[in-house]
C-alpha cells in the first residue's frame, strides 16, 4: 500500500513538472521599441511602445513656439502605427519663417544719419546686421547707439547678430568732445560699454591697454599695439582679434566589436566638426547618434561646435528590435 501511495505521488510531481515547463514554453515576453524624440533644445524624450503597437496624440511632445520665428513647427514623422524598430524623430523646421523686425534710427540735434541712409530698415530674427554710422557736428562725440530707458538700457553694436525679439527704436548716445584731443577707443563686445581714451591730437597713448574682453571660446588679443599707437591725428578704434579655441572630442563607441576612424577629434570652437561614423562590422548594429555623456543631451555634428570644454561623445545604436543606450 505504501508503495502505491508513493508511486502515485511520484507522478502527480513529474505531471506537475510538466505542466509547469509547457506554461513556462507558452509565456511570451512582449518586445519594444522606442521613439525618441529631440527637441529643439537638444534634449531627448522617450517613449516607449510595444513592438506592432502605435503612439497615441498624447504621447507626442508638443514643440510649441521656437523664439524668434514664426510658423508651426512640427516633427520630421507624421506616421506612429505598427511601430516595428526604434525611431529618432527630430524637429522640422522647414515650414518656418525668422520673424522681421524693424529698427527706427531716432536721431535730432547735433546727430544726423549719412546721406542715403533710411530711417528706419528690416532686420530678420538670427541673421547679420550692420547699423549706420551717424554723422555728429564739429566738437562732439559718437558712442554708441541704444534702446530703452537709461534704467533699462540696452547698448548695440554697429555689427552683430539680431537676437532681439522685438521692434526697436535706437537712439545715439553722443557728448562733447574734449577740445584738441582725439579718441582712442577700444570695443568690448558682448554689448558692454566701450572703453576710451582721449589723446592729445597728434600725441601718443600712453596708459595700458585696457584689458580684452572675455568672449568663451576665444582667445582675444587687441588689433593693435601700444606701439602703434603713436602720432594719433584721429580717432582710433581698436576691436578684439578673436582666435578659435581648440577643443578635443572624445567618442566613446558604447558597443563591442564597433569600429571608427579614431577616437579623438580636434575642433574648433564655433566650427563645425568632422566627425566618422562608427560601424558595427555584424550588422547587427546601426550607429543612431551621439549623446554627451553623462547627460541626456543629444550632439549634432553638422552644427558648429559651442562647448567651451573638452567633451566625450557616447555612441548610441538602434539594433533589429531594440537600442540601448
Amino acid at each position: 500500500m505504501k508503495k502505491k501511495l508513493l508511486s502515485l505521488l511520484l507522478s502527480a510531481a513529474a505531471l506537475f513538472v510538466t505542466f509547469t515547463a509547457c506554461a513556462k514554453d507558452e509565456i511570451v515576453l512582449p518586445q519594444y521599441c522606442t521613439v525618441t524624440f529631440i527637441l529643439p533644445d537638444g534634449t531627448e524624450q522617450k517613449v516607449r511602445v510595444e513592438k506592432g503597437g502605435h503612439l497615441n496624440s498624447d504621447q507626442i511632445p508638443t514643440i510649441g513656439e521656437i523664439e524668434g520665428y514664426t510658423g508651426v513647427a512640427k516633427w520630421d514623422r507624421t506616421q506612429f502605427d505598427v511601430i516595428q524598430s526604434d525611431i529618432t524623430v527630430n524637429v522640422d523646421k522647414t515650414n518656418l519663417t525668422p520673424i522681421e523686425y524693424t529698427v527706427t534710427y531716432s536721431v535730432e540735434g547735433e546727430v544726423a544719419l549719412p546721406e542715403g541712409v533710411e530711417s528706419t530698415f528690416k532686420v530678420k530674427y538670427d541673421s547679420t546686421y550692420t547699423l549706420a554710422t551717424p554723422v555728429v557736428d564739429e566738437g562732439y562725440y559718437f558712442w554708441y547707439w541704444y534702446s530703452g530707458t537709461e534704467e533699462n538700457q540696452k547698448r548695440f553694436g554697429i555689427t552683430g547678430t539680431w537676437k532681439t525679439t522685438e521692434n526697436v527704436t535706437l537712439f545715439a548716445r553722443y557728448e562733447k568732445r574734449p577740445e584738441g584731443k582725439v579718441a582712442v577707443r577700444f570695443e568690448m563686445e558682448n554689448g558692454a560699454e566701450p572703453v576710451v581714451e582721449w589723446v592729445e591730437k597728434n600725441g601718443s597713448f600712453n596708459k595700458d591697454l585696457p584689458a580684452v574682453p572675455v568672449i568663451p571660446g576665444y582667445d582675444i588679443a587687441w588689433g593693435k599695439t601700444k606701439e602703434e599707437l603713436v602720432n594719433l591725428t584721429q580717432d582710433v578704434v581698436i576691436t578684439p582679434v578673436k582666435t578659435p579655441k581648440k577643443y578635443t572630442l572624445t567618442l566613446e563607441l558604447n558597443l563591442s566589436g564597433a569600429k571608427i576612424q579614431t577616437t579623438t577629434v580636434e575642433v574648433k570652437y564655433n566650427e563645425i566638426p568632422v566627425i566618422p561614423t562608427p560601424e558595427d562590422p555584424s550588422g547587427e548594429y546601426t550607429f543612431s547618434r551621439w549623446k554627451i555623456k553623462g547627460t541626456n543631451t543629444v550632439f549634432f555634428p553638422n552644427q558648429p561646435y559651442t562647448y567651451t570644454e573638452d567633451i566625450t561623445l557616447v555612441a548610441q545604436w538602434d539594433g533589429s528590435w531594440t537600442g540601448f543606450y
